[in-house]
């Protein structure tokens, strides 16, 4: 097994690496580094992964939603907005608050699977009678 890097020798190759760039390209990499990792939150790999759905059960809705939106990357998810426990989600532009606590809705029946095809009758309406202008 190799033995893993020290990371003083690491972060003198890095200053080393650095060391000949010229101002700007040292204002580049330092301003993608914040947004990347500062401003838009640090990538997933170093933060905890919840790996089951048993350890999912034990988050709040809002750590669930928090922890989706750090994991994947979808737009869908950008609808929501987590404010400590408080979820709100993006609807026709206006973020309307989740009020937790609701009972669920009763569900309704699923429609069974194929095709199902309805027969009705189609008479024609009697024409209406013309009305007389005065």
């Amino acid at each position: 097994m190799p033995s893993r890097p020290d990371i003083r020798d690491l972060a003198s190759n890095v200053r080393e690496a650095f060391a000949d760039a010229d101002r700007d390209a040292l204002l580049d990499i330092l301003t993608f580094v914040v947004k990347e990792y500062v401003v838009d939150g640090p990538p997933p790999m170093l933060m905890h992964q919840a790996e089951t759905i048993a350890e999912l059960a034990n988050l709040s809705f809002a750590q669930l939603i928090a922890a989706l939106q750090t994991r994947l990357d979808l737009p869908e998810l950008a609808l929501f907005a987590v404010d400590g426990d408080q979820v709100s989600v993006r609807v026709g532009g206006v973020m309307q608050p989740l009020q937790p606590g609701r009972t669920p809705a009763a569900e309704l029946p699923r429609p069974s699977a194929g095709v199902r095809v309805v027969e009705t009758t189609v008479a024609q309406r009697p024409a209406a009678p013309a009305v007389a202008a005065p």
